[in-house]
C-alpha cells in the first residue's frame, strides 16, 4: 500500500531545501507552493499525511481529509491547526513550532526531521500487521 504525503506551502522553503527520500518502498509526495482553501480539500482529501508550512488547517478542512493519520505543522502554522478537530478525526499531530524555515540550514533540518518522523510513524503503524 502506498502512502500519500501532501506538503502545503513549499514556497516558504528556501530554493536549495528538499525533503530527503522516505525509507518506504511505496509513497507519493505532492508538493504545492501555495493553495487556496477550496484547493486544499481536493489535494489533501486522500492524503495519509499532510504537512503544513503556513496554511491554517481548520475543522472543515480536516473533515474532508478522509484518510489523514498524521498532520505535521511547522513554525507559526502550528497556531493555525485545529488540534481538537485533528484528534477528533483520529489524526496524530506533530508540531515543529520552533522550526526556522527562513534559513536554508533551519529549513533543511526541519525537512530531515519530518522524514525521520514519517518513517517512524509508518513503521509503528505497520508493526501490528507484521506480528503473527
Amino acid at each position: 500500500m502506498a502512502i500519500k504525503v501532501v506538503v502545503l506551502d513549499t514556497a516558504r522553503l528556501p530554493l536549495s531545501v528538499e525533503f530527503p527520500p522516505l525509507a518506504l518502498g511505496k509513497y507519493d509526495w505532492e508538493h504545492y507552493p501555495q493553495l487556496r482553501g477550496d484547493e486544499i480539500a481536493e489535494r489533501c482529501g486522500r492524503a495519509d499525511i499532510v504537512i503544513t508550512l503556513g496554511t491554517p488547517i481548520d475543522a472543515s478542512m480536516l473533515k474532508k481529509m478522509t484518510k489523514i493519520g498524521l498532520l505535521i505543522c511547522a513554525g507559526q502554522a502550528c497556531a493555525g491547526v485545529d488540534q481538537s478537530a485533528a484528534r477528533t478525526r483520529g489524526a496524530e499531530l506533530l508540531a515543529f513550532a520552533e522550526s526556522d524555515l527562513t534559513t536554508a540550514a533551519g529549513a533543511q533540518d526541519f525537512c530531515d526531521r519530518v522524514v525521520a518522523a514519517i518513517d517512524h510513524y509508518v513503521l509503528r503503524c505497520r508493526e501490528p500487521e507484521a506480528r503473527p
